[in-house]
């Protein structure tokens, strides 16, 4: 089995190394992780599938909202994560 949270953190160390990582949490079987840097958190859980979310200055974006083929990547599968994670970068690439 896949293990999604070390893909995660692999993902941040080696490309979004700024981000600190600042909870984890989990609750039943489905589980998170926030992210913090400068006026950016980044939160990304598990609940029905794989979900980024983007907090600048305290306002809320879900990924999808820059890049709609997210939608079709919620499952969660290796592919899909780092999919959505790469989506993510080019996102923070365009805010630095």
């Amino acid at each position: 089995m896949v293990d999604i949270h070390k893909i995660i953190k692999d993902f941040f160390k080696k490309n979004l190394s700024n981000f600190s990582l600042v909870e984890e949490y989990s609750y039943s079987r489905y589980w998170g992780v926030i992210y913090i840097y400068k006026n950016l958190k980044i939160k990304i859980d598990e609940e029905k599938g794989i979900m980024i979310d983007i907090f600048i200055d305290d306002t809320q974006y879900s990924l999808w909202q820059y890049d709609r083929r997210v939608i079709n990547k919620s499952k969660l599968t290796e592919e899909n994560v780092l999919f959505q994670l790469n989506i993510l970068k080019n996102f923070l690439s365009i805010l630095s």
